[in-house]
């Protein structure tokens, strides 16, 4: 992972394990402590990714319209799984 930061990777998929996602993350932040990654290098990757999020997402009109909506309630179910270790994404596919 710290290769692919170094080579400008700005965003790292890492799928279907909690724990995986977490020691991925806790890895980065260690490099960046260690000035193996610098800190302006993980900057410029959120700079890229929230612009492509502000020009590619867009809410819905009615936004608070879709609380308690079928998605709204398997997202949170999903969000729950997570939490307690589970893979939020098991049976999606």
């Amino acid at each position: 992972m710290i290769r692919g930061a170094l080579a400008g990777v700005d965003l790292f998929l890492v799928c279907h394990h909690v724990e995986a996602q977490r020691q991925a993350i806790e890895g980065l932040v260690r490099a960046v402590e260690r000035g193996e990654v610098p800190r302006s290098r993980v900057e410029e990757a959120c700079s890229k990714l929230d612009a492509l999020a502000a020009r590619f997402f867009h809410l819905p009109a009615d936004s608070v319209g879709v609380l308690g909506s079928a998605e709204h309630l398997a997202l949170s179910t999903g969000l729950a799984a997570a939490e307690s270790g589970r893979d939020p994404t098991e049976g999606l596919c």
